[in-house]
């Protein structure tokens, strides 16, 4: 411990230093006195191990010293917000206000609610960088909720909401709030409460309204101080509905820009309503611009008046105003005072429309009403836009899920990005272009995705979370309020209490589960239902569920109590198995149903060889319900985990599973994650290292582990020669080993594959495939089958078993499988003489997807088609890339045939050449040693150590004639009469 840097009554902070690495460190010893303070130091364990968010201080290690928790901390040398350095002004604390928002949106993102959010907590580094701390009051999904009537009020006084003092149910508003109370005080210079009215409004309950900031704060944009004065609002449901509008928000204060904004959307399916608007407005016509709220009739007349302004016309945007005449006055000027006001500002309109001036009003609804009926009177006379609905309106419909593919970066190739991506928006926004913006803007904000070039750029592990419904985003934490800035629809009581279930069921029930939770008749539901959806308040998914269009304020005025009982109402109405119902458990921290819940899904998952989608289900629930389960119930989830950790996954989703069960500290759990890690290093090409970390293990008890663990060992075997097979299938094949008939004949297919006996390997990879009763076995016996029969020259059929293997690997997403199933038919296409231009797009994808072996064989391959072709150079780039991921690999025999190419294709010179040859006459490998002799022949020409080499190898490699290209080179290109 070097010296003491905080203390107080809840216990003590020391900067420290870690013997050894010398790190500094900040070690928080705390005083625990109740069973609350015990709760609280676990929610702050929870929530920063939860977080992985760049500006949360990072938790380093958490144990007890003489029963008393402490927690070690990344140290953060700061100042409270809004720092040291920063004045009163504005411009002072604009960069540390604006990415401490940043963090408060990427925090509520995750699904965590601070709840304690003041200067203190946020600390300011000299440099200005921002880090939040002291989760201790945490609440949300990944934490456990339990908590007692008399937590209600924990917090600092003068940043709590007036709904947090009511003790009522509370979001991530009640955070708004407080963000509201620190830039009010910072811009101010003064507290908002003073010490004496913080108490008084914590024994009355109230809130008094906050003082005008304006005369207090003269430097501040008026822009900033509305804000300011909408976080602070009583009403939860009137304050902005994220920090991601607030992020906005500040960011438009900062830049100075006004409205409307500039639209991040591209304008997507729109372009024949775009064109008759267009048409209308260049020659002087009026028109009418009309579809359902949140279909995106802004973002077109956004577009409308950009491409008309940039073609050199005069266009005016009329503004929202409620005196008469104020949405047209920019335009006309002030009315006259005089009798005939309303004529003379007709008079005004045709003019400037008759000369050529375009008005758009977008809000028309929010026009004055003075303004609005003179729009209608002049309609005959200029080109007037409105977004009004009248019977010639051009309609705006909703985007369908192909238009949403071209927001997304691909590829679709393997990957299925775009396809799957799009659906994944489509699902959460019914194609309506205000949703989608919301939508995409939560998905960047917490992480999931980024903007790259204009369009959406996510990686498969993301769109599995979404799709699995374990990332708490955009609309699963807010309705995205599709009605923008509209009015909303004013409901009776009866209404609004069911669209407080429905914004609570977050997306997961129909009309009749509703019906079901509520515990009323389905014919009642359906008519309110209908109601509902013609107010514009709800609307229905693809599959017929239900999703509110806002969060009604009443969402926020039911307590916890009343909260927990109608999850556990809409949990009890969902079918078990339903993709909704496990989150409904996990909200309520039912670990029993959660975890039972949890089990059903992923088993059912895995089943249809869904192996990625359950992996990230069981990531998800582990990660929001480790803290709270009872041991075995934690070994269940564990189990569960690994079931799908250990089928075929991308790699980075098996690394993620590799570091679950490891951190488990549980030892079957780290056991089982060494069987993943070797599987993982065995398809990196790491035969020795997989083959190691399984053979110091004993056997598993479970069953499904225990093959998993002889399939790796065998798999090192054959493919990386660490040992002799065939004991280990002898093992295995026992009387009551209860290894499954498919998994036997797989295996012996590879021993046969690896003997070269490829007709026999055939024959037991057909049975493989026929006993199959999971996709996976099915498609691992579809791989083995591709391979066997192109190794004995059955070309036709293996490109038959191989584009069944595409297929089904797809349908499946099961990137690993697919992409080795194109590597495998590109092979064959060469092997079979097809020198058609090579795939560009393949190359990519190759690298994106594939090990660095396959992806080294995949690019020899198109090393030689470009060679063939003509195209030197691209051979020679693709030759020297194939060449070096060998070496990296460490496979520096399998790195010749590439590096030779290389040189054939105009790569090095003289010393490269003679370091070469001799590895060519020594290499081990008799096809490698004979085709890098046949291609080094190539540039030196006769050569009487290649030319003897060459006559030997080759009767050994080929002795039978047969037609095509063996891996680079053809028969005849091997041999020497």
């Amino acid at each position: 411990m070097l010296d003491l840097i905080g203390a107080g009554g809840a216990g003590r902070v020391w900067r420290v230093c870690e013997e050894g690495t010398g790190q500094i460190a900040a070690l928080k010893l705390i005083t625990v006195t109740t069973a609350m303070h015990r709760v609280r130091v676990k929610r702050e364990i929870q929530a920063l191990r939860s977080l992985d968010v760049q500006g949360v201080v990072q938790l380093i290690d958490h144990s007890e010293f003489l029963g008393q928790p402490y927690l070690v901390m990344e140290y953060i040398d700061g100042a409270p917000f809004p720092g040291r350095s920063a004045g009163t002004d504005w411009k002072s604390i604009t960069d540390v206000a604006i990415r401490l928002v940043e963090i408060l949106a990427q925090v509520h993102g995750a699904n965590v609610m601070h709840r304690d959010l003041k200067p203190e907590n946020v600390l300011v580094t000299v440099d200005r960088q921002v880090r939040l701390l002291d989760f201790g009051l945490a609440r949300g999904g990944a934490l456990d909720t339990t908590v007692t009537a008399g937590e209600a009020l924990i917090g600092t006084a003068r940043y709590l909401a007036p709904e947090q003092l009511l003790g009522l149910r509370i979001d991530h508003r009640a955070d708004l709030y407080a963000l509201g109370v620190m830039l009010y005080e910072a811009l101010s210079g003064t507290p908002l409460f003073s010490n004496a009215a913080a108490n008084s409004r914590m024994l009355r309950r109230t809130t008094p309204q906050a003082p005008p900031l304006g005369p207090l704060a003269p430097n501040a944009p008026s822009a900033l101080v509305e804000l300011v004065h909408a976080l602070l609002r009583t009403e939860p449901h009137e304050r902005p509905e994220s920090a991601l509008m607030v992020l906005k928000a500040l960011r438009g204060v900062a830049s100075g820009t006004a409205p409307p904004p500039p639209a991040i959307l591209p304008l997507l399916g729109r372009e024949a309503v775009l064109g008759r608007v267009l048409d209308h407005a260049r020659i002087g016509l009026s028109i009418d611009v009309w579809g359902a709220p949140g279909t995106g009739k802004t973002r077109l007349l956004q577009e409308v008046c950009a491409q008309l302004t940039r073609e050199g016309n005069t266009v005016f945007w009329a503004e929202a105003a409620d005196r008469p005449f104020r949405s047209l006055i920019p335009l006309l000027g002030a009315p006259p005072t005089t009798a005939g006001a309303t004529g003379e500002m007709y008079e005004r309109l045709r003019a400037r429309i008759a000369g050529g001036t375009i008005v758009i009003a977008d809000d028309h609804h929010a026009l004055d009403s003075s303004s609005r009926m003179l729009l209608a009177r002049a309609r005959g006379e200029g080109a007037i836009v409105r977004a009004v609905e009248t019977p010639d309106a051009a309609l705006l419909q909703p985007l369908s899920e192909i238009a949403l593919r071209s927001l997304f970066h691909g590829p679709d190739r393997i990957l299925h990005l775009r396809e799957d991506g799009a659906a994944e928006l489509y699902r959460r926004t019914v194609g309506l272009p205000l949703a989608i913006a919301r939508e995409l803007d939560a998905w960047v904000t917490t992480g999931l995705a980024r903007w790259d070039e204009g369009r959406i750029r996510i990686d498969r592990q993301a769109i599995e979370k979404l799709a699995v419904g374990v990332a708490f985003v955009g609309r699963d934490l807010s309705p995205v309020g599709v009605s923008g800035n509209g009015p909303r629809p004013e409901l009776t009581e009866h209404l609004t209490d069911e669209l407080v279930w429905i914004a609570l069921a977050m997306g997961a029930l129909t009309p009749g589960t509703l019906a079901a939770a509520m515990g009323v008749p389905d014919w009642e539901v359906e008519i309110d239902v209908d109601e509902l959806a013609l107010l514009g308040a709800v609307r229905r998914s693809r599959d017929g569920r239900l999703d509110a269009t806002f969060s009604p304020p009443e969402l926020f005025q039911i307590d916890e109590e009343e909260a927990q009982r109608r999850h556990r109402a809409i949990a009890s109405a969902l079918a078990p198995g339903d993709p909704h119902r496990l989150r409904q458990w996990l909200i309520l921290e039912a670990g029993e149903e959660a975890v039972a819940e949890l089990a059903l899904r992923s088993e059912a998952l895995l089943t249809v060889g869904k192996s990625a989608a359950a992996l990230a289900l069981c990531l998800g629930a582990w990660q929001a319900l480790r803290s709270a389960l009872l041991p075995d119930l934690a070994d269940d989830v564990l189990r569960h985990l690994a079931y799908a950790a250990l089928e075929p996954l991308p790699h980075e989703q098996m690394r993620a599973g590799i570091s679950a069960l490891r951190e488990s500290g549980r030892d079957r759990s780290v056991s089982t994650a060494l069987v993943v890690e070797a599987r993982l290093s065995g398809e990196l090409g790491r035969f020795a290292e997989a083959s190691a970390l399984v053979r110091a293990l004993p056997r598993f008890t479970d069953r499904r582990v225990e093959e998993r663990r002889i399939h790796v060992r065998l798999q090192a075997a054959v493919d990386g020669g660490v040992e002799d097979p065939r004991p280990l299938l002898e093992a295995a094949a026992r009387p009551g080993s209860g290894v499954a008939a498919a998994r036997l004949a797989l295996w012996e297919g590879m021993i046969l594959y690896w003997q070269r006996r490829y007709r026999e390997a055939i024959a037991q990879n057909q049975l493989a495939l026929d006993l199959a009763d999971t996709p996976q076995l099915r498609l691992t016996a579809l791989t083995s089958l591709t391979s066997a029969y192109m190794d004995n020259w059955e070309f036709e059929t293996a490109i038959k078993f191989g584009t069944q293997l595409i297929k089904e690997s797809a349908e499946l997403r099961q990137v690993g499988t697919e992409t080795f199933g194109w590597s495998l038919l590109y092979s064959l296409r060469y092997m079979m003489e097809d020198d058609s231009e090579p795939d560009p797009e393949w190359e990519w994808v190759s690298g994106l997807v594939g090990t660095d072996r396959r992806h080294a064989v995949a690019m020899l391959t198109q090393a030689g088609r470009h060679w063939r072709c003509g195209n030197a150079e691209e051979g020679k780039r693709l030759a020297r890339l194939s060449a070096d991921l060998h070496l990296r690999g460490g496979r520096p025999d399998q790195a010749l045939v590439p590096t030779a190419l290389w040189l054939v294709c105009g790569g090095g010179g003289e010393t490269e050449l003679a370091a070469m040859i001799p590895q060519a006459l020594t290499c081990a490998r008799p096809l490698e040693s004979l085709q890098t002799c046949c291609l080094l022949r190539w540039v030196t020409g006769p050569h009487p150590e290649l030319d003897a080499r060459i006559r030997i190898l080759g009767p050994q490699v080929h002795p039978v004639a047969f037609v095509g290209r063996r891996a680079l080179l053809t028969y005849d290109e091997m041999y020497l009469p």
